[in-house]
């Protein structure tokens, strides 16, 4: 399948609770031709959102409020959504923190994407998740 199909058939969720860092991340995802994305600005959010809609892969912050990337994931992995527990899940970071990347990684992450996101980098991880 190539790229641009994938593109148009996935769903996305952006968790991010930085407002610009939130519409950046989905004007990259409209570019690569993403039509579905929803978007929440922290995981307690993108919770009841998971509940409402199937998606294909979660493109999540690490360092939020109300409910951190970390916690969303284990809600996720521990089949606390309507989505399957073997979701795609991106991590959003801007620190190399070994425990932060340790816990992500135990949660079964399936990439990281470091913050400033380019869209060259989005696009690669997002097919690296697919693949």
């Amino acid at each position: 399948m190539k790229a641009s199909e994938i593109f148009s058939k996935i769903t996305v969720i952006i968790v991010e609770d930085h407002d610009f860092s939130r519409k950046a991340t989905l004007s990259m995802l409209l570019r690569l031709g993403v039509e579905n994305i929803l978007t929440a600005p922290n995981g307690k959010i993108a919770i009841q959102k998971l509940d409402m809609h199937k998606v294909d892969i979660i493109i999540t912050d690490i360092n939020m409020p109300e409910m951190n990337g970390i916690e969303l994931l284990k809600e996720v992995r521990t089949g606390n959504t309507c989505n399957d527990k073997s979701t795609r899940i991106i991590a959003v970071t801007s620190y190399s923190n070994t425990e932060v990347l340790r816990a992500c990684m135990n949660l079964d992450i399936n990439s990281f994407l470091v913050k400033p996101i380019t869209l060259d980098m989005a696009k690669e991880k997002i097919l690296a998740a697919f693949s």
